[in-house]
């Protein structure tokens, strides 16, 4: 697995495909992660605050504790991943999003209108 420091963040970049990367604890806050497909990665930690994540797609991955408030998740998919203690309670976007298999213990999803995804 590759660990990226706080340092190497700038080579996240939008429409790129990551394969066992660990970006625990990072500031992604504010990055354009859009159209990313994320696979067997660790976000452990991790600031993604106002990140815009459009249609990206996390299998397999570990978010725990990750912060995604005000994050931009319009056809976001998560498949397989572990969701456990993150924030999504302010997330902006959340349209057509879809969850997979997923784990949300601990989750802070309050004040999410969750109608009509594909969970």
């Amino acid at each position: 697995m590759k660990l990226l420091k706080q340092t190497e963040s700038e080579q996240l970049k939008s429409q790129q495909t990551y394969v066992d990367t660990i970006c625990d604890e990072l500031n992604l806050a504010h990055k354009d992660l859009s159209e990313c497909i994320f696979e067997n990665c660790s976000f452990k930690n991790t600031n993604m605050m106002n990140s815009k994540l459009n249609s990206a797609t996390f299998r397999n991955c570990n978010l725990s504790n990750a912060k995604l408030d005000g994050a931009n998740l319009f056809g976001t998919t998560f498949i397989e991943s572990k969701l456990l203690g993150v924030t999504l309670s302010k997330a902006h976007t959340i349209t057509s999003i879809s969850f997979k298999s997923c784990n949300f213990d601990y989750a802070d999803l309050r004040g999410l209108d969750l109608s009509g995804q594909n969970l």
